[in-house]
Formats: C-alpha cells, sequence, structure tokens
C-alpha cells in the first residue's frame, strides 16, 4: 500500500509540473497565442459646422495665462491623462488641419501636427492671415 501511495504521489507532482511548465512557459506548441483585438474608438459624427476643413492652415491661440495649448489622443476635452505624450502646441504656431471630429461632448476638434500629431480643440485655432 505504502508503494502505490508513492506511485499516486509522484505522479500528481509530476502532473503538476507539467502544468506548471505549460502556464510558465512562452512556447507556441504548448499553449498557442491568440491575437489580441486593438481597441479602435468609433468617431463621432460630425452635426455642426466647422470652421476649417482637412487641408486648411491654422493658427494655434491660447488664453492671456497659457504658453501652450495640450495635444489629446483622442477627440476630448484634455484632462491630464489623455494628453500625447511629449507633444504641445505653442501660440502663433501654424499647423495643418488633418482631420476634423466631433468629441463626446460635442465641441469640434483638429487633428494637427504640432510636434507630435494630436487633437486639439476648435477655440485654440484661429484662421491664418
Amino acid at each position: 500500500m505504502r508503494k502505490e501511495a508513492r506511485h499516486a504521489l509522484l505522479l500528481v507532482i509530476g502532473l503538476l509540473g507539467l502544468a506548471v511548465l505549460a502556464c510558465t512557459s512562452d512556447q507556441e506548441w504548448i499553449i498557442p497565442r491568440t491575437p489580441t483585438p486593438t481597441p479602435t474608438p468609433t468617431p463621432v459624427p460630425i452635426t455642426a459646422e466647422t470652421r476649417f476643413q482637412v487641408g486648411d492652415q491654422a493658427v494655434v491661440v491660447a488664453g492671456p495665462a497659457t504658453f501652450q495649448v495640450w495635444q489629446t489622443s483622442q477627440p476630448e476635452p484634455d484632462n491630464r491623462r489623455n494628453r500625447v505624450v511629449g507633444t504641445q502646441c505653442f501660440p502663433g504656431q501654424t499647423v495643418e488641419i488633418l482631420d476634423v471630429a466631433q468629441g463626446p461632448d460635442g465641441n469640434i476638434y483638429y487633428y494637427v501636427d504640432c510636434i507630435l500629431e494630436g487633437w486639439i480643440p476648435e477655440e485654440n485655432l484661429e484662421p491664418l492671415e
């Protein structure tokens, strides 16, 4: 009886060892990888008239106490967590409108390239004179 218990214990330890190996292995023949879908936000259809169209040139403007305008990764208000890392637009900078979208708040946002590409709100753009 003792010999059978030892064999059963070795079998359980062996199976647990294989399970640990399978769970921690990065070999595809043990656990095949499945592709992870990339979330793509659905753009909100524009229901309002926009001041600028794709391809237009505009000048970045900011408030009196503001020396930069942060770009966001999506057409939405800036909340510090959605900023494009490593870039901002500066007042007086000329930009080209690359895309136009209406944010979930109903405001119009423009996709521009200051240093990197990102979205800025319509109130921070003026026509190029």
